[in-house]
């Protein structure tokens, strides 16, 4: 499970780089920017290896990270033909479900998820 995601603090299409320059450090840096880059998950996916297949669960709405880092690590999944799950509720934000059944729905899809991978309860 992977919700509500930031694999890369330095993606430029958003405005995280400059909000979260004291929390990740300067990009520009290469002292800084090499060491997030090393331990970023975007940064680290690599062909060949096999990974668990993630579910990515993202909202559209939300007005603290959005999408753009969910989008992005599935764009790179798709890309090197890894396995995943994604699904992104329209309503929403950072906190999570707008009204009572987009969380039940959101819990519905986790406990599949859970149940059918990590159980083997396919």
């Amino acid at each position: 499970m992977v919700e509500i995601s930031l694999f890369s603090p330095y993606h430029r299409g958003h405005n995280i780089p400059q909000r979260s320059a004291p929390q990740y450090g300067n990009p520009d840096d290469p002292v800084e920017g090499g060491f997030v880059r090393s331990i970023s998950p975007y940064h680290n996916v690599r062909a060949g290896v096999t990974y668990p297949e993630p579910f990515f669960e993202d909202s559209t709405n939300d007005d603290v990270l959005g999408p753009v880092h969910a989008r992005k690590m599935v764009a790179l999944f798709e890309e090197m033909d890894l396995p995943f799950y994604y699904f992104e509720k329209l309503e929403g934000g950072h906190a999570g479900a707008a009204k009572l059944w987009d969380g039940a729905r959101r819990y519905a899809l986790e406990y599949s998820y859970i149940s059918q991978k990590l159980m083997g309860n396919e």
